[in-house]
């Protein structure tokens, strides 16, 4: 049993402050398996994932410099005498301390999922020296992940920064056949740094990715010293001992049910009436605490999110921060993650790349897919593209979709539909949406047409929230790629036209004036909005810091 380094110390805080307290709860920590959805559904049907670390050789000899009997880190053929093989034992070792640390082991045969994870640069520096040999360093390097399925294509890339301050006990480092070899005890603990960074990217992989049972740290409360000074407090202590066991027991993957006994023990206990001495309110923030983990385990938004309110509401509060309250919300988020993404089609394994047939005059690429009608029709079936080799004139051809799909009678058909009969379509792991759009000059890159008029246009949806989505234009052989937003019920695309192409700013300004953290940045430093990444983060400062 550990303890959640910050409510400890917030504990300590409390417990030799001057201001009386009916009673103290903390929060040890608990190793607890329980099965998790994949928060990001359209990837559940890959059913088995790996994890491949790997870095640089001249990094690797950097980081962990071995004893002089060892051969130096280096990569090459496997008959150099041998000197290939440590990276191949770094590699491995880094694997099995995953799996140690509770993620699921790799299988046997060639996995639906890849999670390569390549570091290009680290490096760890104390900052502090505590007591008892537990020291906080600072960590800085990057790296980029992959995710890549059993036919070595690329699901998505990313560039990391890694840029974080972590607290480590010397007298803790990991101890393997690896470690054995390595020179000094700074070696060691770059190791011991480095796969903890690692684990964090390739735990985040496993929840976004996996349904599985997963081994993960949890905090539950307890009444200090609640045997001698609060015993009906005691109840924590065994509440935890029991909802512990029974989790790691690991006998059920639906836990609506399960947790109704619990959740009526909990809510039983804290609306009572307690004898003098015992503070009622913390006693209901220690039973909100836990049951917001019980609704999180059942996927009961509804509950959650009253205990999280309750939390907010009532529990401690430090420095700005409602502890209990941000211990707790990123289970909302992660619930909400699940649900955003049920409704998405499946990426069924190694269907990125789609299929690619011969046709005449050039070549055709199908990806499953589906669409939805503007009448309100779905359809499941493949999404065409066509590339013909040569010119061909088609006044019309740019502003269809080619679907294949099986109708009602059971037969195969291919079918040509107007940007403007289609509402949504989905393929590739993408999401696009029908709307009217006029583009001006700067957006057309040229003399075009579409400057006349506003056509409708297959936008892709790169960010949505219940406030707010946005747009940009990829579709086809030559999009705009320009960005434009709505929020919800706004039948007219903002960032278009006259106005927003000439007065930009006053435009911005005028259309986010509801939030004050948005018209802030937009005075003082501003967004990159030469980049969807700039309108990216201004959508995302609107759906979360502005009610």
């Amino acid at each position: 049993m550990k303890w959640s380094y910050t409510l400890l110390f917030v504990v300590l805080c409390l417990f030799i402050s001057s201001i009386s307290y009916s009673q103290t709860v903390q929060y040890p920590e608990f190793s607890v398996s329980f099965y998790r959805y994949a928060q990001d559904q359209r990837y559940s049907d890959h059913k088995s994932i790996m994890y491949l670390p790997d870095l640089d050789a001249s990094l690797a000899n950097s980081l962990f410099p071995m004893k002089a009997s060892r051969n130096p880190i280096k990569k090459g053929k496997e008959n150099d005498g041998g000197q290939a093989t440590n990276v191949d034992s770094f590699r491995m070792s880094i694997a099995r301390e995953l799996v140690k640390a509770g993620l699921v082991s790799p299988p046997d045969s060639v996995p639906d999922l890849a999670y390569v994870i390549i570091v290009n640069s680290f490096s760890s520096s104390l900052i502090n020296a505590g007591s008892f040999g537990n020291n906080t360093y600072s960590l800085s390097g990057k790296a980029r992940v992959a995710v890549v399925n059993g036919k070595k294509e690329v699901y998505t890339l990313k560039d990391i920064d890694i840029s974080e301050q972590m607290q480590q006990d010397v007298g803790k480092l990991i101890k393997n056949s690896f470690t054995e070899d390595l020179a000094n005890q700074q070696a060691n603990m770059n190791y011991t740094l480095l796969f903890r960074v690692i684990q964090r990217l390739a735990t985040r992989a496993e929840d976004t990715y996996m349904n599985s049972f997963k081994t993960r740290t949890i905090t539950l409360p307890s009444v200090y010293r609640a045997q001698k000074k609060y015993p009906e407090l005691v109840f924590f202590d065994s509440l935890n001992s029991r909802l512990v066991a029974d989790l790691n027991k690991k006998s059920v993957t639906d836990y609506g049910a399960w947790i109704k006994p619990y959740e009526t023990e909990i809510t039983g206990f804290i609306g009572k009436e307690f004898p003098k001495g015992y503070d009622p309110k913390d006693i209901k923030v220690a039973g909100n605490y836990t049951l917001a983990f019980l609704y999180y385990l059942a996927y009961d938004t509804v509950k959650l999110r009253q205990s999280l309110d309750f939390l907010y509401e009532n529990g401690t509060k430090f420095l700005g921060t409602r502890l209990e309250y941000s211990d707790r919300k990123p289970f909302q988020v992660e619930a909400n993650a699940y649900y955003a993404s049920l409704g998405a089609p499946k990426i069924r394994p190694d269907s990125t790349s789609g299929d690619i047939t011969s046709v005449f005059g050039g070549t055709e690429k199908s990806n499953d897919g589906w669409l939805v009608l503007e009448k309100g029709d779905t359809l499941r079936g493949k999404h065409i593209i066509r590339k013909y080799n040569g010119t061909m004139i088609d006044l019309d051809g740019s502003n269809k979709i080619i679907f294949e799909y099986t109708n009602e009678k059971g037969k195969t058909v291919r079918k040509n539909f107007k940007f403007g009969d289609v509402k949504t379509l989905c393929f590739n792991q993408r999401v696009f949406e029908s709307h009217k759009f006029k583009p001006n000059m700067a957006q057309a890159g040229a003399l075009n047409m579409d400057l006349l008029r506003a056509r409708d246009y297959m936008l892709e949806v790169i960010y949505t929230s219940g406030k707010i989505k946005v747009y940009k234009d990829t579709y086809g052989e030559e999009p705009t790629n320009a960005v434009l937003f709505a929020r919800p019920g706004e039948s007219e695309l903002a960032n278009q036209g006259k106005d927003w192409n000439k007065k930009k700013d006053e435009m911005m300004k005028e259309y986010f004036k509801d939030c004050p953290t948005v018209i802030a940045t937009l005075d003082k430093t501003g967004y990159d909005l030469k980049s969807e990444k700039g309108y990216v983060k201004l959508a995302d400062d609107y759906s979360t810091a502005c009610k």
